[in-house]
């Protein structure tokens, strides 16, 4: 699956601000700036769908 990923975001403590998928992990391992390169890791867990709702079993009825 390919995905695009906007690098130019901000990163705080490792985790970017990515608001519509907060499981994806960008990691900086090398910088160098006067070439303007940097090797970065981006990890992205698979997609999480919540659990159905359950029925209540509770019972209104007096």
């Amino acid at each position: 699956m390919l995905r695009l990923v906007d690098l130019s975001l901000d990163i705080y403590d490792k985790a970017p601000t990515f608001w519509p998928d907060p499981k994806t992990a960008i990691l900086p391992h090398l910088t160098v700036a006067n070439l303007n390169y940097n090797i970065t890791q981006i990890i992205m867990s698979p997609t999480w769908e919540p659990m159905p709702m359950r029925r209540s079993t509770f019972s209104t009825t007096a």
